[in-house]
């Protein structure tokens, strides 16, 4: 398990704070069956002064999902999207509305099968 807790953007501004946690959940005895879980509990920016953001916007905004390889990812809706994730973007791409694999707002759920994510 990994959490973000308030996190600021580069460099070091924290007017905008993000929280977030990702958890690996372990199904059965065969190590290539798991979930990769994400919580999205408060989402205020989207990219850094690193990435060509102002203030924690534009720039290249971020993408949210997995990817294995070139040919074997998957993103949420609203990746590459200036301001498509952020708690006031859109209701249908904000990271704190979207669900997969539960009913719960802002948790997303890759289930992973013998090593491969469906």
């Amino acid at each position: 398990m990994a959490i973000w807790q308030d996190v600021g953007y580069f460099s070091n501004q924290f007017d905008k704070r993000n929280t977030f946690q990702v958890l690996l959940i372990e199904r059965g005895l065969n190590s290539g069956n798991f979930d990769i879980e994400f919580n999205y509990s408060k989402i205020q920016w989207e990219t850094g002064g690193a990435s060509g953001g102002v203030g924690g916007i534009g720039g290249s905004p971020a993408r949210a999902g997995y990817a294995v390889n070139s040919t074997r990812f998957n993103e949420l809706p609203g990746s590459g999207v200036s301001r498509a994730f952020l708690d006031t973007g859109p209701a249908t791409t904000r990271l704190i509305n979207q669900r997969r694999g539960t009913v719960t707002p802002g948790r997303i759920v890759y289930r992973v099968t013998n090593g491969i994510p469906n």
